[in-house]
């Protein structure tokens, strides 16, 4: 009788064990979400001193994103934000990004100044942005180091991989 109520005991102890407690990582952000929305951010620049000028002749911070597609994309409604869990930046409705085009958003804490002007700046000494798509979910993200002036961190569209190198807005 004690063996049947041990039996029965581990029995239901180990019901609904099947699986393995071991959870792979989840894939990054840019390979799995990139393929949902179609674009990403392809170079971040935040000491913009001789590089490029907004309409005003303002070197300011900028983001480049991205559409590698056939097809256009529209990003409104998406945001850019460099303060996890607030968007500081929301895309206008309509923001088309043409097939293998690029749109930047200048980040200079002057929204006055046009639809493509964010509410935040860029840290020349190295801050973390984030790409969110209508309801908050991440697009993509990244870390960005210190760069120096008039440098920026540029994505190759190809392997993924990120490197401090020349600003070529426009030039993905």
């Amino acid at each position: 009788m004690r063996i049947a109520i041990v039996c029965i005991s581990l029995a239901l102890v180990f019901s609904g064990c099947t699986k393995s407690p071991y959870k792979s990582p989840a894939p990054p952000f840019y390979i799995w979400n990139f393929v949902i929305t179609g674009f990403i951010i392809t170079e971040v620049l935040s000491g913009n001193r001789y590089t490029l000028p907004d309409e005003y002749g303002d070197f300011d911070d900028y983001i480049e994103i991205y559409n590698p597609q056939d097809t256009a994309v529209d990003l409104a409604g998406f945001g850019l934000t460099d303060l996890l869990g607030v968007v500081k930046y929301t895309f206008p409705n309509p923001t088309v990004i043409a097939p293998d085009t690029c749109l930047l958003v200048w980040c200079d804490d002057e929204a006055e100044e046009g639809i493509f002007h964010s509410t935040f700046r860029i840290s020349s000494g190295g801050e973390w942005l984030g790409l969110l798509d209508t309801g908050g979910a991440f697009v993509d993200s990244i870390s960005v180091p210190a760069l120096p002036t008039d440098s920026a961190f540029v994505r190759d569209t190809i392997t993924r991989t990120w490197r401090i190198d020349a600003p070529s807005p426009g030039k993905f």
